[in-house]
């Protein structure tokens, strides 16, 4: 009864949703669940102004009801309180939904099973995903012996045998590249159906996912979403393809730095402009966690303690969600001298920090001169870097 009257309820407000605006378009999902230790569903999708928002909905005599706005298709992320931060976890799955009324079906700790109805572009992705099975099963005696030297090489490093550890990794590099004429041919099939299907939502999802997982380069991006229809463009997977190349042709070296407005570590508000002063501004994207961030910074406290004194200056900006960590790191590398502020904290703009730089995967270091121009930017930790920074402020400073 008590599932009757929220199906009511629900249908209802459906009903005076549907009837609202046409710029803001609605979802109603009525889900069934198998299982005894879930109680609860967490999905998270972007609204109707593009956003990301999370929601839970509670499962009543196996039932249960997702509701939301929406701008056209989009990808779901379904999870129960089962779930890891893993997206392989059994009880996690990523669905593609539009506007209307959907049915959805899932069994415990067998997520990935989900049965779809009512979701257009879910079908379409089914369909594709079927074509490539002669692929996926070529492929499946590699991943079977991919998963094998992964058991053991978790098995290696907990015995700390360095020279089979060695052996283990060559091997799991071969099977990484013998996979590569498989995948290459998984990308192509993808890419074909984006060039035959303008008009579809789904050209936009497989897009989307070639330029930002699989490295399709910005220029053959643009030539494909050129050719989409007006609604397609408009989708919000073209429009996170755009925002990456603008915000990567905005940061590369020869433009015009961007400014930006934060709170640093003490409050204060400062900006890129505050620095206009400064012979060279060095910008270090990092954060706690990331090793291969705090092995770097040795080697930018030398640069800043040699040059300090003939001006530049050092914004380390930190894309950590955990203050406290933040502030234990900037205290164990005794950087406290530098300036500091959070991406994401305080930040006037949206995002304003991460939407005019390039600032993933970290460690991202630019190099700014006095004119505002980037005339360096470098990804990761390596030497090369290092020699590369060290000649560049030579060349600057002349010594």
């Amino acid at each position: 009864m008590r599932f009757i009257l929220m199906y009511i309820l629900f249908a209802t407000c459906g009903y005076h949703l549907f009837s609202q605006s046409n710029n803001t378009k609605h979802f109603f999902i009525k889900g069934e669940f198998y299982g005894k230790e879930t109680n609860v569903i967490s999905y998270s999708y972007r609204d109707a102004v593009g956003k990301w928002v999370t929601k839970e909905s509670t499962i009543v005599n196996g039932r249960f009801l997702l509701v939301g706005s929406l701008n056209g298709a989009t990808d779901m992320w379904l999870t129960s309180k089962l779930a890891s931060n893993s997206r392989d976890d059994p009880n996690g799955v990523e669905i593609l939904i539009e506007p209307g009324t959907m049915e959805i079906s899932l069994i415990e700790n067998k997520f990935k099973s989900i049965t779809i109805r009512g979701s257009s572009i879910q079908q379409k992705y089914n369909s594709l995903e079927k074509s490539k099975l002669p692929i996926y099963t070529k492929m499946q005696p590699l991943h079977v012996y991919l998963d094998a030297l992964n058991d053991s090489l978790d098995y290696l490093i907990k015995l700390n045998d360095s020279v089979k550890l060695e052996q283990v990794v060559k091997k799991r590099k071969l099977i990484f590249e013998q996979m590569e004429p498989f995948k290459d041919e998984l990308n192509q099939m993808e890419m074909k159906y984006v060039a035959h299907h303008p008009n579809d939502y789904l050209s936009a999802f497989l897009l989307e996912k070639q330029y930002m997982v699989y490295g399709l380069d910005k220029d053959t991006a643009k030539i494909y979403y050129n050719n989409f229809s007006a609604p397609v463009q408009n989708s919000y997977w073209i429009k996170s393809v755009i925002m990456d190349i603008n915000r990567k042709e905005g940061s590369a070296i020869g433009a015009t730095a961007k400014n930006f407005v934060a709170k640093d570590i003490n409050g204060k508000e400062i900006s890129l402009a505050t620095f206009k002063s400064k012979s060279v501004v060095i910008l270090d994207f990092w954060a706690s966690w990331c090793v291969p961030c705090r092995e770097a910074i040795p080697h930018l406290k030398l640069c800043y303690n040699k040059y300090q004194a003939s001006g530049i200056a050092m914004i380390a900006i930190s894309e950590d969600k955990d203050k406290a960590a933040w502030l234990k790191a900037i205290s164990t590398d005794g950087t406290g001298n530098w300036n500091h502020v959070l991406a994401d904290e305080d930040a006037k703009d949206v995002s304003n920090i991460g939407m005019k730089y390039e600032t993933a995967p970290i460690p991202m270091c630019y190099l700014i001169n006095k004119q505002g121009i980037i005339i360096g930017k470098w990804l990761g930790n390596s030497k090369e870097n290092e020699e590369a920074i060290d000649k560049k402020l030579q060349d600057i400073f002349g010594f």
